[in-house]
């Protein structure tokens, strides 16, 4: 498993750091991320979360003090399939986890890339389950993110 938690504002090593030269750490909050599509390409099954809630510290995304944005987002399953009938989407997020070569619970880092057998179990605002299972996963931003909230940390 590999990830960077100096992850991703846009792709760039300049994208990564505040004004000041403050260096920031980014994960995406499955909890009110939009699971907009699933999608089968050459690189495995797309998991697009069209907004995905990211929050961005400089210490422990969702856990201490910083900001909270709306960013396009994929997870790309390698050889990934879903378990099941595919449901109807978009939906918002309720609550998700991965698990296997990593285990996440509602916080994912962005980027991360992770080299081995994931299971990811997200439930909708209304209950509903889907799970998708891949041979590796990465995870990315792909698009501009958009600032909403400063988020002042767990307590």
């Amino acid at each position: 498993m590999r990830f960077d938690y100096t992850a991703s504002l846009g792709g760039t090593e300049e994208a990564r750091v505040y004004p000041g030269g403050r260096r920031v750490n980014s994960a995406i909050e499955i909890h009110d991320s939009k699971l907009a599509a699933v999608i089968p390409s050459a690189e495995g099954l797309i998991v697009r979360l069209d907004p995905a809630y990211v929050h961005r510290s400089e210490g422990r995304p969702g856990v201490d003090a910083g900001t909270g944005w709306c960013q396009p987002a994929e997870m790309v399953f390698a050889s990934g399939v879903v378990e099941g009938e595919l449901p109807e989407l978009p939906w918002i997020l309720g609550e998700g986890r991965i698990s296997g070569g990593a285990n996440f619970r509602e916080m994912v880092p962005l980027p991360c890339v992770v080299d081995g057998a994931v299971r990811f179990e997200a439930r909708n605002i209304n209950g509903d389950i889907v799970v998708i299972r891949g041979a590796g996963l990465d995870v990315r931003a792909v698009g501009e993110a958009r600032y909403i909230e400063r988020f002042r940390g767990g307590s």
